[in-house]
């Protein structure tokens, strides 16, 4: 890293704890009110999905930025103004970070776990009712419903990406769910790290999630929730009752008036 990205982060770091309201002694730091998050993602060359795994930031919240719908906080605008200046350096404090053994720090390397689960389920994966574009709104569904329910959100992120990914066919498949809590634990530490508690729930969720059970525990019913309103995809009429969550059994009542 060059002597100014030193500086760089070093600065950042000092700007964070300032804008976290920490004292930074002898430290006077000028945050930009407003950011160009477009342009910097564009320099860089990257999608709005590549952008955010990258930086950790939430991908809906890039979008918001860029459409004028929302301003980033102040922290965001501090770890932005550092990134359009040193990208790499940010990068690579960030990787560090991704790398390490502590279960305690958990994360989830988006693009490295969407192109596994695209490679593992073969080349059906944009063509199947089962494949992506189902995981996508499984995702968008769980992330929903997840501020109602108090829901792990990385846990339904991965539960939304990893629970069909094994599937040998479009039809009958009892043993998916099992199959996909096996590789999901084979990737933990390569594409993801979590606590054992969360993986549990994620492992639970993942086996169970074909046998129309509904629980009480607001991660996996979240879960499930987010999974099984998307059957409408396939013409299902949708059934509160099989709902776990509040916010589910809601959605799923509206999707019948419409």
């Amino acid at each position: 890293m060059s002597e100014a990205g030193s500086k760089l982060i070093k600065s950042a770091q000092q700007a964070l704890a300032y804008a976290r309201g920490e004292e930074s002694e002898g430290f006077v730091v000028h945050v930009p009110e407003a950011v160009d998050v477009k342009s910097i993602r564009k320099r860089m060359g990257l999608t709005q999905l590549e952008f955010s795994s990258r930086f950790g930031f939430d991908v809906r919240a890039v979008q918001d930025w860029e459409q004028n719908r929302r301003q980033p906080d102040r922290s965001a605008r501090v770890l932005l103004t550092v990134i359009a200046h040193e990208p790499e350096a940010v990068s690579r404090a960030l990787d560090a970070k991704v790398k390490s053994n502590n279960v305690d720090v958990r994360w989830v390397n988006r693009v490295e776990l969407l192109r596994a689960v695209e490679e593992h389920y073969g080349p059906y994966a944009h063509s199947s009712i089962h494949g992506v574009s189902h995981w996508a709104k499984v995702e968008d569904n769980g992330l929903l419903i997840a501020p109602y329910s108090g829901a792990d959100t990385i846990v339904v992120t991965l539960f939304a990406w990893f629970h069909d990914s094994c599937r040998v066919n479009d039809h009958v498949d009892h043993g998916h769910g099992n199959r996909a809590a096996e590789f999901a634990v084979t990737q933990r530490g390569a594409l993801y790290q979590i606590d054992d508690n969360s993986l549990q729930l994620l492992l639970e969720a993942l086996r169970d999630h074909t046998d129309g059970r509904v629980t009480e525990e607001a991660t996996i019913g979240t879960c499930w929730d987010a999974d099984r309103l998307d059957l409408t995809r396939v013409g299902d009429l949708l059934n509160p009752k099989f709902m776990s969550t509040e916010k589910g059994k809601e959605l799923a009542l509206k999707s019948r008036t419409l």
